[in-house]
């Protein structure tokens, strides 16, 4: 970040704040931001996680179908494997009904990322001693926006600069500048 960037957060937020715990806290959002829109969504985790449990399942079954070939060391060996992987494959179950939860259908929820993203803006501002909050309904254009709501529209502003601008693969970029607006 630079010291024009430093400074345009350090106003909006309409307290002092110590430049380099901003910087920090700030350059920490972005990069969780960065870090986390590469991860993939609860959704295709579950997917993921229900194919390999399906697929694991299905070559237990091929390979039992073939224990005649084996040797008597080779079928205690695949017994052994097949107990294993059984409970593997429930926990791998459990796991995907646990996403289930979050993978369900209806209005999309915030991007974990984002999240992560307004905790670390509300921590700079209880650091501040500014309230964190945001205008319930429009802006009354007689009444200036929040100090909160400003600080974080310019912490958003600053991420989609800093994201644009860094070597991540240009579909990565265009990805978290889209998930932070």
């Amino acid at each position: 970040m630079t010291e024009t960037e430093i400074d345009m957060l350090a106003n909006a937020l309409g307290r002092p704040a110590e430049r380099e715990t901003l910087a920090y806290w700030v350059g920490q959002a972005i990069n969780g931001v960065a870090r986390f829109s590469t991860l993939p969504s609860p959704r295709q985790v579950r997917m993921d996680l229900i194919r390999m449990a399906r697929d694991g399942r299905q070559w237990l079954r091929h390979a039992d179908s073939c224990t005649d070939l084996f040797s008597v060391r080779m079928r205690r060996e695949f017994e052994a494997l097949a107990q294993a992987s059984d409970a593997f494959f429930q926990s791998v179950d459990v796991m995907a009904s646990d996403l289930a939860v979050s993978a369900k259908a209806g209005r999309p929820r915030t991007h974990f990322a984002f999240v992560g993203f307004l905790e670390k803006m509300i921590g700079i501002a209880k650091r501040a001693k500014v309230r964190p909050s945001t205008p319930m309904r429009a802006l009354s254009t007689k009444k200036p926006a929040p100090a909160f709501f400003q600080f974080v529209v310019a912490a958003l502003s600053v991420a989609n600069d800093v994201i644009a601008s860094s070597p991540l693969p240009r579909a990565r970029r265009e990805t978290n500048h889209a998930e932070a607006e």
